[in-house]
């Protein structure tokens, strides 16, 4: 899931990606995968915030944490896709 997110980052340009767009990855992801319940929590202390980036990524809880951002962002490097 997370080589997912990141691959998803990486496809953006600017680094930009809408909650809706997240949620689309993740349904997306979760089809290939044939997989189910995982879900997404956007954080909502600036709701003004379009631009989110991925905050945690919980296997456990199976929940992937959004957090807003200003702008141009980075889901940061995850060592499997060598970035």
């Amino acid at each position: 899931m997370r080589v997912a997110f990141h691959e998803r980052h990486a496809a953006t340009g600017d680094g930009c990606a809408e909650e809706s767009e997240w949620r689309d990855l993740l349904e997306a992801e979760l089809q290939h995968q044939g997989t189910s319940g995982w879900t997404i929590e956007p954080d909502r202390i600036e709701p003004d915030r379009h631009c989110y980036d991925v905050s945690e990524i919980g296997p456990s809880a199976r929940t992937i944490l959004l957090i807003g951002t200003p702008g141009t962002h980075s889901i940061g490097c995850d060592p499997r896709t060598g970035c």
